[in-house]
């Protein structure tokens, strides 16, 4: 189950956490602690070992449980393993330790409620990169439920579990609790797992599962709209206003439509965007939160719907501010021919990322926008050097599977200096 991993020994783990030092504690929790470490892998040099503490009960099931979740798992947007650890410490007790990415940006619980961390400074995200988090979760999770040849159920999905990367990309965390679905042509799905008791934690759990309840999908696809609510209204499920019958989604419920501004974060402002559509987005968002938090799990919808959604939330954010703020598409753009050229090597290489890491993204749609913009640029030039810029790119690009996201292609570039 574990082989498939680069194993290290108890010692490489010591040495790299300089002894297992405060200073290097990231993070704790049912099951074990997370320190930060430097250690040589292929491709990165700062890590996060989560060590298992073996005398809580559960802790050997869930390491169990989380290898084999992520030993085929391949998805941006969950967190990779890089190593494992199944040792004896030096006082001959056993050893059990988990080595991932490491995640400069921490958890998305530290962004959405920093007054509930020591020191940790206060910190807001944009409209945009909520919506980003939200798409890349719910990615996440319709990966898993569609996952082959065993749909996998996360069954803690919650902030904690929710680690950002450099890029401020979301990667779905800590599977210890994680049910693999299995789904036989002649009986009814049943789910399996390594470990036992409570599925999930407290204010995210489905309220089937209370009833004794199977896993399910939809037991995710609960927790997922209560984590958007939370994104957007920065009120935990467990806040002590929650009580007597009231909880988040009600809260929510008893404020939607029209005075959804009255429950929204603070810290959210539409200054990028006109109130218009920065309103119309958020009840897009809250609605969609809604439909996944629904009492009954025949109720909600799934993940396919939510990403199919909240793509379409993000592509109008992103249009509206592209429109205003940098290329003014109603009117035609004269630009250099170096400016030109950078920003088509932005629009490339966006699009290749994209198709070359989600399989939903069509090639051939690449390879033709491709080659449009060859032709484009054998015409029209000027006798000062400038270009008519490719109207009917920019317009595809804005729409190309209602995904288009400005932010990551100022990152793409950013990463890659050599090609601008």
């Amino acid at each position: 189950m574990i082989s498939k991993y680069e194993r290290v020994s108890y010692n490489d783990i010591f040495r790299a956490t300089c002894g297992f030092s405060l200073e290097n504690l990231i993070g704790s929790g049912t099951f074990g602690v997370v320190y930060k470490a430097v250690m040589s892998f292929k491709t990165v040099q700062t890590v996060a070992v989560k060590v298992l503490n073996l005398n809580q009960h559960g802790a050997f099931k869930s390491f169990l449980s989380e290898c084999e979740a992520l030993r085929n798992a391949r998805h941006r947007n969950l967190i990779k393993i890089l190593s494992v650890c199944s040792s004896i410490d030096h006082h001959g007790n056993d050893f059990k330790a988990l080595v991932f990415e490491f995640m400069p940006n921490g958890s998305l619980e530290t962004w959405l409620h920093p007054n509930s961390y020591a020191n940790q400074l206060a910190r807001c995200l944009s409209l945009i990169q909520r919506v980003n988090i939200a798409i890349d979760i719910a990615m996440a999770l319709e990966y898993l439920h569609d996952h082959k040849p065993m749909p996998i159920i996360h069954c803690d999905l919650k902030p904690s579990n929710v680690l950002l990367d450099e890029n401020m990309t979301a990667h779905v965390g800590d599977f210890g609790l994680a049910r693999f679905l299995v789904q036989p042509d002649t009986t009814p799905a049943q789910s399996i797992t390594s470990t036992h008791g409570i599925k999930g934690s407290i204010g995210y759990i489905p309220p089937e599962y209370g009833m004794g309840g199977q896993a399910s999908p939809q037991g995710d696809v609960y927790s997922y709209g209560i984590l958007l609510l939370e994104m957007f209204t920065a009120l935990s499920p467990t806040d002590e206003r929650f009580r007597d019958g009231l909880s988040l989604s009600k809260h929510v419920e008893m404020a939607f439509p029209d005075q959804v501004m009255d429950i929204l974060d603070i810290n959210l402002s539409s200054t990028d965007h006109a109130i218009e559509d920065f309103l119309d987005c958020l009840v897009s968002v809250i609605r969609c939160g809604l439909l996944c938090s629904r009492e009954l799990a025949k109720e909600r919808i799934t993940m396919n719907d939510v990403v199919k959604e909240l793509n379409l939330v993000r592509a109008k954010l992103v249009r509206v501010k592209f429109n205003s703020r940098v290329v003014g598409i109603d009117s035609m753009l004269f630009v250099s021919f170096d400016s030109r050229v950078k920003f088509s090597i932005f629009i490339y290489n966006y699009v290749k990322h994209q198709t070359e890491t989600h399989q939903k993204y069509n090639q051939n749609e690449m390879t033709r926008l491709n080659k449009k913009y060859k032709r484009k640029t054998k015409k029209k030039k000027d006798t000062q050097g400038s270009m008519l810029f490719p109207y009917e790119l920019i317009r595809n690009l804005i729409v190309i599977n209602s995904s288009y996201d400005q932010n990551l292609v100022r990152r793409h570039a950013i990463s890659n200096p050599d090609l601008t």
